[in-house]
């Protein structure tokens, strides 16, 4: 079709009959690309649908996974545009770029926010400072259970109940890569080393915030309409299940939570 369109479009001769006949070709073929488009379309229903109705409840991820394909593309296009305090739309990369700096480090510092409880956040830093003065402590005695060296098996759940698909931090280290024996016991070595130091590789204080439109509706020349999720590194991320794996194991056998803190626990109370 393209070509006959190309070759009707392109002639400038001045014989009628050639131009007509150029035309009637470029007509038959965008008459059958439009039937076999449909054929084709119709056919690809056909086959998703055989497909969705196959799916079993064994396979929930799958088949959300398909209905999500079923449905129209959102467009994750973010313009490199903003709308300035007079309302006129700016287009300098540089300036979009600050101004997304500005509001995003305003945002995650509370520097505007009227709702800031400073004196809650006075105590939460008193009780830290006493909770360290006490570990200086020469009579300390720490808690073996806590404090017990890492096994390779507990690596190697975590890691391979991780998500291969989940997208990586700023190391750019996906946990397809994390997978391997030899890597585990790699992650198994540096886990010991940082529970042992207390001292953490600085590239994981690092995320890669990608900002996502909280609303469709929403202003999208406007950065504070974008929610940020933060992308961390997913050795990071591993560690930090591997300690919130043992706390969490260590407070509920010791019956230290209290009832009403239920949320996000494990055979929690409805």
């Amino acid at each position: 079709m393209t070509t006959k369109e190309k070759e009707f479009t392109r002639w400038k001769g001045t014989n009628r009959k050639i131009r007509a006949g150029l035309r009637n070709n470029y007509i038959q073929a965008r008459d059958m690309f439009d039937k076999t488009l449909r054929r084709t379309e119709r056919a690809y229903r056909r086959m998703k649908a055989v497909d969705i109705e196959s799916m079993t409840t064994k396979n929930p991820n799958d088949f959300w996974e398909k209905i999500r394909n079923l449905g129209p593309r959102n467009s994750k296009t973010i313009p490199v545009e903003i709308v300035d305090e007079l309302g006129n739309i700016v287009k300098d990369e540089q300036l979009v770029f600050d101004k997304w700096r500005m509001d995003f480090e305003n945002l995650y510092n509370g520097n505007n926010s009227d709702e800031f409880d400073d004196e809650h956040y006075d105590r939460v830093k008193s009780h830290n400072y006493q909770l360290e003065s006490n570990m200086e402590d020469s009579l300390f005695a720490p808690n073996e259970y806590l404090n017990r060296n890492i096994t390779l098996d507990k690596v190697n759940s975590i890691i391979m109940h991780a998500k291969s698909k989940s997208a990586s931090g700023f190391d750019e280290i996906p946990y397809s890569v994390l997978k391997f024996p030899v890597v585990i016991e790699t992650l198994l070595q540096l886990f010991q080393l940082i529970l042992d130091t207390s001292l953490i590789p600085s590239i994981w204080r690092k995320a890669v915030i990608c900002p996502i439109l909280k609303d469709t509706s929403s202003d999208t020349w406007l950065p504070i309409n974008y929610r940020g999720v933060s992308l961390l590194s997913c050795i990071s991320k591993l560690y930090s299940a591997f300690i919130n794996k043992r706390i969490t194991h260590y407070l509920e056998n010791q019956d230290i939570l209290a009832d009403e803190q239920n949320g996000f626990r494990k055979k929690s109370i409805p």
